[in-house]
């Protein structure tokens, strides 16, 4: 019996370069048994396949970036008309590109003379730069700028020949920041994105997300910056931070972030050792005010209140509005007989200094509670109802007064 086995003539030169043009050819051979079928297929098609996987022979093709390949590396002959034929003069090509450049990659004459030239890739590469919407520099290990495009010099408000003359330094608010950068990329680190404080040479406050990365630059060390101007996003942010945490009406801390940041000073207090009061304060006929001269006139009343509270009280006190007529205060490092003392000066001052409306004066007064935080509270709740209930009592006892909670 025969055996009808259809495969594909392939020289060794074809399957190393890959030029598998050959159609495929029928054979009809003799096999007297499964046996003798596979030996044959195994010398005809399997033994040159494998052979030409070995070190000494190119590997499966790949295409890597074009300047992997030296155009040196391609002699004249290889790429005149005379060659014998087409599939000749390629795998020639191909050779001289092998052993010039090893298993990165393996070129036919067409696509080499297609490579643009390492001129042409410059040009490009400082086109996109220009065109960046973001500032790029190379600066050298100690902040000098070696190359910049515009973008950089808009963003810092000055030109080329600025940066190159004054250097990086100059426009960080902190120098040292840009001096700490420099030494992670000199040791090998890449910067991801450090917002950092800038100044123009107009001592302007600009914000920008620098990165950086080394790279060489005329053969020395150096380092690749990039400069995004986020000054608009840091002034959004402010802006949103403000209305998270500050009353818009009084510029106090809102009652969210007193108690956060009452928190932050009563577990500071506790690490020296100190004691913790609290104050509660309301506005004395509140609604009076605003059914008698107008929700504009209490706004203004609170904005005096708030604003005296500011004059009387420390940098380190947190003031904050509860809402509507009452505010809070956190006295960190005071006694409870201290706190009465505080909040009896501030009665004071409200009763002394009444509030300028378009109808003249309006006197106001307020009640106080005062109440101490207790060494085994966690936070300002328990105190803080404390003093609201000895609020109430001042309130009873006929207002414009201070009184003590438990």
């Amino acid at each position: 019996a025969a055996w009808a086995l259809r495969l594909p003539f392939l020289s060794r030169h074809d399957i190393a370069t890959r030029q598998h043009h050959r159609p495929w050819q029928r054979l009809v051979l003799p096999f007297r048994d499964e046996d003798q079928r596979i030996s044959h297929f195994l010398s005809v098609c399997a033994a040159p396949l494998l052979s030409c996987a070995q070190p000494s022979d190119p590997p499966q093709r790949r295409v890597t970036a074009p300047t992997a390949i030296s155009p040196t590396a391609i002699s004249p002959a290889a790429l005149s008309p005379s060659a014998a034929s087409p599939s000749e003069a390629r795998a020639r090509t191909q050779k001289l590109a092998w052993a010039k450049t090893g298993p990165q990659a393996v070129h036919s004459a067409d696509e080499l003379a297609a490579m643009p030239t390492a001129s042409t890739h410059l040009a490009a590469l400082e086109a996109i730069t220009e065109s960046a919407p973001i500032g790029v520099a190379v600066v050298s290990p100690q902040g000098t700028v070696l190359n910049c495009n515009r973008r950089l010099a808009a963003v810092l408000g000055t030109s080329g020949a600025g940066l190159h003359a004054g250097g990086m330094h100059q426009h960080f608010e902190q120098p040292a920041q840009l001096s700490q950068l420099l030494a992670r990329v000199a040791g090998g680190e890449s910067v991801v994105r450090e917002d950092m404080l800038l100044r123009t040479s107009s001592e302007k406050a600009v914000w920008g997300a620098v990165s950086m990365s080394p790279i060489r630059f005329e053969n020395a060390p150096a380092a690749l910056l990039w400069l995004f101007d986020i000054t608009r996003l840091k002034r959004v942010e402010s802006e949103l931070s403000d209305l998270a945490n500050y009353d818009a009406l009084t510029g106090l801390y809102n009652r969210r972030a007193l108690l956060e940041r009452g928190v932050r000073a009563l577990n500071k207090a506790r690490e020296a050792a100190k004691h913790v009061c609290v104050l509660m304060i309301d506005i004395d006929h509140f609604k009076s005010v605003n059914d008698d001269f107008g929700h504009g006139v209490g706004d203004e009343a609170l904005r005096h209140i708030a604003h005296m509270m500011g004059d009387e009280l420390r940098g380190a006190d947190v003031m904050g509005r509860m809402g509507g007529e009452e505010f809070a205060v956190v006295l960190p490092a005071t006694r409870l007989s201290a706190a009465l003392d505080v909040a009896e000066r501030l009665r004071m001052q409200v009763a002394s200094r009444p509030v300028s409306t378009d109808t003249g004066p309006l006197p106001l007064t307020v009640s106080v509670g005062v109440a101490s935080v207790l060494g085994r509270e966690a936070d300002l709740t328990a105190a803080l109802n404390r003093a609201d209930q000895a609020l109430y009592q001042a309130k009873a006892d006929g207002r414009n007064c201070v009184r003590a909670g438990g």
